[in-house]
């Protein structure tokens, strides 16, 4: 099953038979380790490529081409016009090429029609024409084919029936069933049912979906899920697929109507045809029901090798639910009083823990299998509204009041505490639940409380992050770090961290800003959370729970609520609301959320718990003999890791003037001063880190060797996906900076290569050179001018 939330993490690309698809991830760079032997990857793989030829500079600059198509769909036997302009050349010849061979086609008068001879559902087709005088520049458009519409009957179903339940304007209202069954272990087996809820109409589509609690009927947790087609056209997603972006609709934290592209984890826009978040009942062929009169239903029998058959009847899963992505092995209809009132449907039986017995007979430890029932309801009149801001409920001024206090709020302390609800079988050596150990100093104890306690004073943020160990030889399971950040008085403020060698803290990296940057902001509208209960504590306290009302905001919400690391991983869950605990005087005492990490692999929901508003002190003496980071602004400052002084020689331990004096030589004094890279990273630039590279050959034959440095850094900048959002911006500091020093830029190696983006700056026999492979993460390169090119 699926929450629509989660689709794009496969999306639908290859049929694998009649009961599955598949998914193909998209190829990409999955990153470098932080060390100074990343690079000989890269490497390997650009010298196995040559340079390509290229169009003249003037000439890529000048061509240009637009395409146009007059409809937005057609069915067969209708036609289209496509209209396509060059510019910039003589040569206004172009070339047509479809996402999907076989099924459209364009004469030489522009005239688009369909071809395809067994069109078995509607789908969104891309035409991108190419420009001949320059293969770079591409227009591309999408249009719908539809397939016309079987006619016939088979005992009491028509054609006109299918025809209107397909109606792009349709209200579907279901169940679906989990069952499991474990063949060893009867008392694990069960049946679980979720109530589901889909509004469709033309470009818009809207799911809502919540858990049945045996004896007790529907979860009060319901999950809503509005997405929408984008006004505009054009978008490509990972998979090559044209056409509008798909859109998410919800109401923000600011309580505001917004709408969100929705991305992969590529950050890749997903493409609302290619999603098939549309009616596609009225591509059931009336001609493949045969009717079951012990049963009373009109049964689909289809080509079990058709993939057209494979591909609707998975559509028709994603579109009709929000929960299901499996395809439908087998679909009923039901008929009654002239019209089809309920489709009946279910996945393919799942087997596991298959083996053969001694008779050479197969058998199974589990199976299970997965049902639908839907009805259907206002036709042709289904809506799918926009969400409206929230009103106020109950008690908000004391919610309002809370929030308010902690927006402000320099000094108090924390508490948050992980739960796991859900994570693989197995022993990971890993976290309960953290804690604040008596001693301050990393250390491991026969006691705790796993945890991460946070203590805020306005001069410094306290943090003690415990675990505990799954087992330990001498008893001592728990285990405690300390980190935390102090304010340094000259607006910037250092993290830090624990040493036992000096022993205290010492400053790991100085950031320019105020201690307040780091702290949640607890900036959103506090009408987005519903008033749900009230409690009193055994001491007369009266506690005011409050739960958030649009589940699209779960992340949002939880970043500006926690320090918790995986408050960047929360999602909407159906067993755990999103809660914000207040007292009745206006004071904040906790927030529970849920998270989700690597895809519904690891499960739970964090509880942090705040109080000593105000009145959080530290220790005296805490930072006694406290080490400030110092201001690393000359490559002396900076120790080079991994350094050898022959190839394959033994480490040393030496400072960056050094490496870069042997690498360049008399040229040296043209590297530019390391706060070229400071002013703009920070404090952020981790290594150096030193590699040999080959760089020629001598008349024997044995390589030559030469030095090369480079940092690892990040950008700043970045989505949830860490895509880093300002790379021009980074890139154009960059090249004035390097500028200022001389430097010119590269053209012929800078620019874009498998999916890596690239900048390069030189300067005499110094060449530098600046890559990113589209997440925040930069490496910065030094080496000889010549020994790397982008395209070798």
């Amino acid at each position: 099953m699926k929450n629509i939330k989660r689709l794009l993490l496969c999306l639908l690309i290859t049929i694998f038979t009649f009961s599955a698809v598949a998914c193909q991830n998209p190829s990409g760079n999955s990153g470098k380790e932080s060390t100074g032997e990343s690079e000989s990857v890269s490497e390997s793989v650009s010298e196995s490529t040559t340079e390509s030829e290229s169009t003249p500079e003037s000439v890529v600059e000048s061509v240009s081409i637009t395409m146009s198509i007059d409809k937005a769909e057609i069915t067969v036997g209708e036609t289209a016009k496509v209209t396509v302009t060059v510019t910039g050349s003589a040569n206004t010849a172009y070339t047509f090429s479809f996402s999907e061979e076989g099924v459209i086609a364009i004469d030489d008068n522009g005239v688009l029609s369909i071809v395809s001879e067994n069109l078995g559902y509607a789908r969104s087709i891309t035409v991108t024409a190419t420009a001949d005088a320059d293969a770079s520049k591409k227009a591309s458009k999408s249009i719908t084919v539809r397939p016309i519409a079987q006619s016939g009957k088979v005992h009491e179903l028509t054609s006109e029936m299918i025809a209107a339940i397909g109606n792009p304007s349709i209200t579907v209202t279901g169940v679906l069933t989990d069952e499991y069954t474990d063949f060893n272990q009867p008392l694990y087996s069960g049946t679980s049912k979720y109530d589901m809820l889909v509004y469709m109409e033309d470009g818009k589509w809207s799911g809502t979906w919540n858990r049945q609690v045996a004896g007790l009927g529907a979860n009060p947790i319901k999950i809503t899920d509005i997405y929408a087609r984008s006004e505009d056209d054009g978008y490509e997603d990972a998979y090559g697929n044209y056409g509008h972006a798909m859109e998410r609709v919800l109401i923000n934290k600011n309580n505001e109507v917004e709408r969100r592209t929705v991305k992969d984890y590529m950050s890749v826009p997903a493409v609302w045809e290619a999603q098939h978040l549309y009616n596609h009942l009225a591509n059931l062929d009336i001609n493949k029901f045969v009717y079951d009169s012990d049963n009373d239903v009109y049964e689909y029998v289809y080509d079990v090798n058709s993939e057209e058959d494979a591909y609707l009847l998975t559509y028709l899963s994603y579109s009709l639910t929000p929960l299901l992505s499996e395809t439908l092995e087998k679909l009923y209809l039901v008929v009654e009083d002239g019209e089809i009132v309920k489709l009946l449907a279910q996945t393919p039986t799942v087997y596991s823990g298959t083996y053969y017995d001694e008779n050479n007979q197969v058998h199974h430890d589990a199976m299970s299998i997965t049902t639908v029932e839907l009805e259907f309801s206002n036709v042709g009149t289904t809506v799918v509204p926009d969400p409206a801001p929230f009103v106020a409920s109950q008690y908000n001024d004391v919610l309002k009041a809370a929030l308010t206090e902690m927006a402000s709020a320099t000094n108090y302390t924390f508490h948050a505490v992980e739960t796991s609800t859900y994570a693989p079988s197995g022993d990971y050596g890993d976290y309960e639940i953290m804690s604040l150990n008596a001693r301050i100093g990393n250390n491991v104890s026969s006691t705790g409380v796993v945890g991460l306690l946070g203590q805020v004073t306005e001069d410094a943020i306290l943090l003690a992050n415990t675990g505990k160990y799954s087992y330990s030889m001498d008893g001592q399971d728990y285990h405690t770090t300390y980190t935390g950040y102090k304010d340094n008085g000259d607006g910037t403020y250092d993290h830090f961290a624990y040493d036992a060698k000096i022993p205290g803290f010492y400053g790991t990296k100085r950031v320019t800003g105020a201690l307040t940057d780091v702290l949640p902001d607890f900036d959103f509208a506090s009408e987005i959370f519903r008033f749900k209960s009230s409690y009193m504590s055994e001491a007369g306290v009266t506690y005011y729970e409050f739960v958030l009302r649009e589940s699209a905001i779960n992340r949002d919400v939880a970043l500006q609520t926690s320090m918790h690391s995986y408050a960047d991983d929360s999602l909407a869950d159906a067993g755990k609301e999103f809660t914000i605990t207040v007292t009745s005087d206006g004071h904040l005492y906790q927030v529970v959320y849920p998270y989700d990490l690597v895809s519904g692999t690891y499960l739970g929901y964090i509880t942090t718990t705040y109080g000593l508003v105000g009145t959080t002190t530290l220790d005296d003496g805490l930072f006694d003999g406290y080490v400030q980071r110092e201001v690393l602004d000359d490559w002396s400052d900076y120790h080079v890791k991994y350094y050898s002084s022959t190839v394959n020689g033994p480490h040393e331990d030496v400072t960056a003037d050094v490496v870069l004096q042997g690498i360049f030589g008399d040229d040296f004094d043209k590297v530019p001063p390391v706060t070229v890279f400071t002013d703009i990273f920070g404090d952020n630039l981790n290594g150096p880190f030193f590699d040999w590279i080959v760089y020629d050959t001598d008349a024997e034959g044995n390589n030559l060797y030469r030095g090369k440095m480079n940092f690892n850094t990040s950008a700043t900048e970045y989505d949830e996906n860490a895509k880093i959002t300002n790379l021009d911006e980074v890139f154009t500091a960059l090249e004035e900076a390097l500028s200022a020093h001389g430097f010119t830029k590269s053209l012929q190696n800078s620019g874009e290569r498998y999916q890596n983006s690239y900048l390069c700056m030189i300067n005499g026999n110094v060449q530098i050179y600046i890559e990113n492979n589209g997440t925040k993460h930069m490496w910065i390169y030094f080496c000889y001018t010549g020994d790397w090119t982008l395209n070798r």
